[in-house]
C-alpha cells in the first residue's frame, strides 16, 4: 500500500501502488501482449507482506493500526479480482518479540480474506532463519531459528512456535 500524503501526490501514489502488479500483468498478457503473456504461464500469484510494505509516497512507514493502514484482507482480495488465480503469501515475517504477534494478524486477516472467498493456498513464513542484515550485517532476528550457534545448531523461538502450532489449528478446523 502506497499511501499519498497530500492531494498533490494522489496520483503519483495510486502509480507506485499500482505498479507492483506490473509483472504479473506481463505475464498473463493483460499488458503488452505483444510480448508473449497468456494466462496460462501463471498458476498462482504469490504476494510478499512485511510490517514496512505499507508507506507514504515520499516519506515514512504507515504503522499497524493508522486509519491509513489497510487491512490486509483487503489488500489480498484486491490482488485476487483481476486474476482469477489462487494466492500464496510467499514471504511474510516480523523481527523480535513482534513475531507472534505479526503471524496472528496475518493469519487473521488471511481468514477474512478466505471467508470473503479470496482464494489463498498458503502462508511461507520467510525468512525461516534469523540471518545478518542484507545492507549493515546486524543480525535481523527473525523466523522460527536463531543464527546458528559455534557448532551450526540453532534455538527455536518457543513464541513464534506456539502461535505457528495455534494457528495451524485455527486453519485445521476452517
Amino acid at each position: 500500500n502506497v499511501a499519498a500524503p497530500t492531494d498533490e501526490l494522489r496520483g503519483r501514489a495510486e502509480g507506485a501502488h499500482a505498479s507492483q502488479y506490473e509483472a504479473i500483468d506481463l505475464l498473463l498478457g493483460l499488458r503488452e501482449p505483444e510480448l508473449g503473456g497468456r494466462p496460462d504461464l501463471l498458476d498462482a500469484v504469490g504476494l510478499n507482506f512485511y510490517p514496512d510494505n505499507q508507506w507514504y509516497l515520499e516519506g515514512s512507514m504507515i504503522p499497524l493500526g493508522h486509519h491509513h493502514y489497510r487491512p490486509l484482507s483487503r489488500m489480498l482480495a484486491e490482488a485476487s479480482q483481476p486474476y482469477s488465480k489462487p494466492i500464496f503469501l510467499a514471504e511474510t515475517m516480523s523481527e523480535g518479540s513482534a513475531r507472534p504477534a505479526w503471524l496472528h494478524y496475518v493469519c487473521q486477516e488471511v481468514r477474512e480474506a478466505m471467508r470473503q472467498g479470496v482464494r489463498i493456498e498458503g502462508i511461507c513464513l520467510y525468512p525461516i532463519a534469523a540471518y545478518p542484515g542484507w545492507d549493515d550485517y546486524r543480525l535481523a532476528d527473525v523466523g522460527l531459528f536463531s543464527a546458528a550457534a559455534d557448532n551450526g545448531e540453532r534455538d527455536v523461538y518457543r513464541p513464534l512456535a506456539d502461535e505457528l502450532r495455534r494457528q495451524q489449528g485455527l486453519f485445521d478446523g476452517a
